[in-house]
Protein backbone atom coordinates (compact mmCIF):
# COMPACT_ATOMS: atom_id res chain seq x y z
CA UNK A 1 0.00 0.00 0.00
CA UNK A 2 1.66 3.43 -0.49
CA UNK A 3 -0.74 5.15 1.80
CA UNK A 4 1.17 6.75 4.69
CA UNK A 5 -0.58 5.20 7.31
CA UNK A 6 1.73 4.09 10.09
CA UNK A 7 -0.21 1.18 11.84
CA UNK A 8 -0.50 -1.25 8.76
CA UNK A 9 1.08 -4.28 7.56
CA UNK A 10 -0.11 -6.61 4.79
CA UNK A 11 0.50 -9.55 2.93
CA UNK A 12 -0.87 -11.22 -0.04
CA UNK A 13 -2.44 -14.88 -0.88
CA UNK A 14 -2.62 -16.53 -4.27
CA UNK A 15 -5.93 -18.14 -4.67
CA UNK A 16 -6.11 -20.95 -6.83
CA UNK A 17 -6.24 -18.87 -10.54
CA UNK A 18 -3.38 -17.18 -9.39
CA UNK A 19 -5.06 -13.55 -8.17
CA UNK A 20 -3.90 -11.81 -4.89
CA UNK A 21 -5.76 -11.27 -1.80
CA UNK A 22 -4.56 -9.02 0.53
CA UNK A 23 -4.57 -9.45 3.99
CA UNK A 24 -3.77 -6.47 6.09
CA UNK A 25 -4.03 -5.32 9.56
CA UNK A 26 -3.96 -1.90 11.28
CA UNK A 27 -4.39 0.24 14.52
CA UNK A 28 -5.54 3.52 14.67
CA UNK A 29 -4.64 5.43 17.61
CA UNK A 30 -7.61 7.34 19.22
CA UNK A 31 -5.86 10.15 19.72
CA UNK A 32 -3.34 12.52 17.94
CA UNK A 33 -0.79 12.56 20.40
CA UNK A 34 1.86 10.60 18.71
CA UNK A 35 0.40 10.61 14.98
CA UNK A 36 -1.12 14.36 14.82
CA UNK A 37 -4.15 15.15 13.29
CA UNK A 38 -3.57 13.45 9.94
CA UNK A 39 -3.88 10.03 11.34
CA UNK A 40 -7.57 9.58 10.56
CA UNK A 41 -6.86 10.67 6.92
CA UNK A 42 -4.21 8.40 6.55
CA UNK A 43 -6.69 5.51 7.12
CA UNK A 44 -9.08 6.90 5.00
CA UNK A 45 -6.29 7.25 2.60
CA UNK A 46 -5.76 3.29 2.83
CA UNK A 47 -9.38 2.36 1.92
CA UNK A 48 -9.34 5.06 -0.95
CA UNK A 49 -6.66 2.92 -2.36
CA UNK A 50 -8.38 -0.17 -2.09
CA UNK A 51 -11.25 1.00 -3.90
CA UNK A 52 -9.16 3.07 -6.56
CA UNK A 53 -7.12 0.39 -7.53
CA UNK A 54 -9.75 -2.50 -6.96
CA UNK A 55 -7.64 -5.14 -5.21
CA UNK A 56 -9.21 -8.11 -3.59
CA UNK A 57 -9.14 -7.63 0.40
CA UNK A 58 -10.00 -7.99 3.49
CA UNK A 59 -8.41 -5.67 6.33
CA UNK A 60 -8.63 -6.17 9.99
CA UNK A 61 -7.93 -4.15 13.02
CA UNK A 62 -8.74 -1.71 16.12
CA UNK A 63 -9.63 1.25 14.08
CA UNK A 64 -11.07 2.83 17.65
CA UNK A 65 -14.27 4.58 16.06
CA UNK A 66 -16.41 3.87 19.28
CA UNK A 67 -19.63 2.98 17.06
CA UNK A 68 -22.63 1.84 19.14
CA UNK A 69 -23.90 -0.47 16.45
CA UNK A 70 -23.25 -1.58 12.87
CA UNK A 71 -24.17 0.16 10.68
CA UNK A 72 -24.43 3.17 12.90
CA UNK A 73 -27.44 5.21 12.77
CA UNK A 74 -24.93 8.17 11.72
CA UNK A 75 -27.87 10.81 12.19
CA UNK A 76 -28.91 9.36 16.00
CA UNK A 77 -25.71 8.18 17.22
CA UNK A 78 -23.84 11.03 17.84
CA UNK A 79 -20.65 9.60 17.17
CA UNK A 80 -17.74 11.91 15.98
CA UNK A 81 -17.43 13.36 12.88
CA UNK A 82 -13.99 11.62 12.51
CA UNK A 83 -15.79 8.12 12.83
CA UNK A 84 -18.90 8.85 10.49
CA UNK A 85 -16.59 10.23 7.42
CA UNK A 86 -14.75 6.81 7.65
CA UNK A 87 -18.20 4.86 8.19
CA UNK A 88 -19.09 6.83 4.69
CA UNK A 89 -15.65 6.05 3.37
CA UNK A 90 -16.48 2.64 3.74
CA UNK A 91 -19.91 2.88 1.87
CA UNK A 92 -18.38 5.24 -0.83
CA UNK A 93 -16.22 2.30 -1.64
CA UNK A 94 -18.82 -0.06 -1.98
CA UNK A 95 -16.81 -1.94 0.79
CA UNK A 96 -18.23 -4.28 3.30
CA UNK A 97 -17.44 -4.15 7.12
CA UNK A 98 -18.64 -7.02 9.02
CA UNK A 99 -18.56 -6.97 13.17
CA UNK A 100 -21.78 -5.95 13.94
CA UNK A 101 -21.32 -6.70 18.10
CA UNK A 102 -19.44 -4.96 20.13
CA UNK A 103 -15.63 -6.22 20.53
CA UNK A 104 -14.73 -4.18 23.60
CA UNK A 105 -16.99 -3.19 26.57
CA UNK A 106 -20.14 -1.89 24.89
CA UNK A 107 -18.34 -0.02 21.75
CA UNK A 108 -17.65 -1.90 18.02
CA UNK A 109 -14.18 -0.82 18.09
CA UNK A 110 -12.23 -3.61 15.71
CA UNK A 111 -13.47 -3.95 12.60
CA UNK A 112 -12.96 -6.37 9.52
CA UNK A 113 -13.24 -4.88 5.38
CA UNK A 114 -13.61 -6.35 2.72
CA UNK A 115 -14.65 -5.67 -0.52
CA UNK A 116 -16.77 -8.64 -1.46
CA UNK A 117 -19.80 -9.36 1.11
CA UNK A 118 -19.41 -12.99 1.10
CA UNK A 119 -15.78 -13.36 1.75
CA UNK A 120 -16.13 -13.32 5.55
CA UNK A 121 -18.87 -16.30 7.34
CA UNK A 122 -19.83 -16.68 10.40
CA UNK A 123 -18.01 -14.18 12.76
CA UNK A 124 -17.69 -14.74 16.01
CA UNK A 125 -16.48 -12.97 19.36
CA UNK A 126 -14.18 -15.73 21.41
CA UNK A 127 -14.14 -13.21 24.59
CA UNK A 128 -10.94 -11.33 25.78
CA UNK A 129 -7.76 -12.00 23.96
CA UNK A 130 -4.94 -12.72 26.36
CA UNK A 131 -5.32 -10.18 29.06
CA UNK A 132 -6.64 -7.63 26.38
CA UNK A 133 -9.59 -5.65 27.13
CA UNK A 134 -10.37 -6.15 23.68
CA UNK A 135 -12.30 -9.54 22.80
CA UNK A 136 -10.65 -11.56 20.03
CA UNK A 137 -12.59 -12.55 16.83
CA UNK A 138 -12.86 -15.71 14.76
CA UNK A 139 -14.10 -16.05 10.95
CA UNK A 140 -14.08 -18.16 8.18
CA UNK A 141 -12.27 -16.49 4.80
CA UNK A 142 -13.71 -17.51 1.59
CA UNK A 143 -11.43 -18.24 -1.33
CA UNK A 144 -10.84 -20.30 -4.11
CA UNK A 145 -7.58 -22.20 -3.28
CA UNK A 146 -6.07 -25.60 -3.85
CA UNK A 147 -3.28 -27.30 -1.76
CA UNK A 148 0.02 -26.79 -2.66
CA UNK A 149 2.65 -28.89 -0.42
CA UNK A 150 6.03 -26.56 -0.34
CA UNK A 151 9.45 -27.98 1.85
CA UNK A 152 11.15 -24.83 3.40
CA UNK A 153 14.10 -24.96 5.71
CA UNK A 154 13.02 -23.16 8.86
CA UNK A 155 15.20 -21.87 11.48
CA UNK A 156 14.55 -22.60 15.27
CA UNK A 157 15.65 -19.49 17.52
CA UNK A 158 14.58 -20.77 20.40
CA UNK A 159 18.09 -22.45 20.17
CA UNK A 160 20.25 -19.57 19.32
CA UNK A 161 22.99 -18.84 21.33
CA UNK A 162 21.47 -14.90 22.92
CA UNK A 163 24.59 -14.40 24.53
CA UNK A 164 27.33 -14.61 21.46
CA UNK A 165 24.89 -12.98 18.86
CA UNK A 166 24.61 -9.89 22.14
CA UNK A 167 28.51 -9.77 22.27
CA UNK A 168 29.62 -10.19 18.72
CA UNK A 169 26.80 -7.29 18.24
CA UNK A 170 28.44 -5.06 21.14
CA UNK A 171 31.70 -5.27 18.60
CA UNK A 172 30.44 -3.64 15.92
CA UNK A 173 30.10 0.42 15.76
Amino acid sequence: MSSKFPEQIWCYVLDSTGHRCYIGVCYRFPTVNIYGSDNHDLLQDIVNELGAKQKHFVLMGDFNYRYQSWPPELEKSGIPAEAAQFCHCIKDNFFTQHVDFTTRNDVILDLVITDEPSMVQNITDLGPFLGSDHNALCWHLELNTREAVLCKQSLDYSKADIIALQCELRKID
